[in-house]
């Protein structure tokens, strides 16, 4: 009966052996990471086509189509730096290792930009965004809030005019 922990292990090991120095792991981090950009990239752009097929309106539609595009500019730069993370297990002058790692820490940098950037977008649309049903209810809460503090102030009113009399 197998545990967990060795099948853990069994999966593990060969992968290790695939990289036993550094250019070795490098490869195998780059086809990791250019596989997770190409998916990521897919799974934008089938949640992209489920938004156009539902018949949502332009206004959420064109937001959609906005979101897609800075998403897959995330996921191209993800995938680019995959290959050459990847590129570097082929390259044996240490210049050229050099300038491959200086392009990757700059993409890296616009990854994180985007990625910011769709963060913050993001947010803002949920804030901006008009919920019809949300609106009314708390408009219903708030003529019901007023009309009970009016009967408040009526009944004050009624109360002191009638200890006066």
């Amino acid at each position: 009966m197998l545990n967990g922990e060795n099948l853990i292990l069994d999966a593990v090991v060969p992968i290790i052996a695939l990289s036993e120095n550094v250019k070795g792991l490098s490869v195998m981090l780059g086809l990791g990471s250019l596989a997770g950009g190409v998916f990521s990239l897919l799974s934008h752009k089938r949640h992209l086509d489920e938004v156009v097929s539902s018949g949502e309106p332009e206004r959420v539609q064109k937001y959609e189509s906005r979101k897609y595009r800075r998403r897959a500019a995330a996921s191209s730069l993800i995938a680019s730096q995959g290959i050459m993370l990847a590129g570097i297990g082929f390259v044996d002058e240490p210049r050229t290792v050099a300038i491959l790692v200086s392009i990757i820490l700059l993409m890296l940098v616009g990854v994180l930009g985007v990625a910011m950037f769709d963060f913050f977008s993001v947010g803002l649309n949920e804030v901006t965004r008009k919920d019809d049903t949300a609106r009314k209810a708390m408009v219903d809460e708030y003529v019901r809030q007023r009309n009970r503090l009016l009967e408040q102030q009526e009944e004050s009113e009624e109360m002191s005019s009638d200890e006066t009399v």
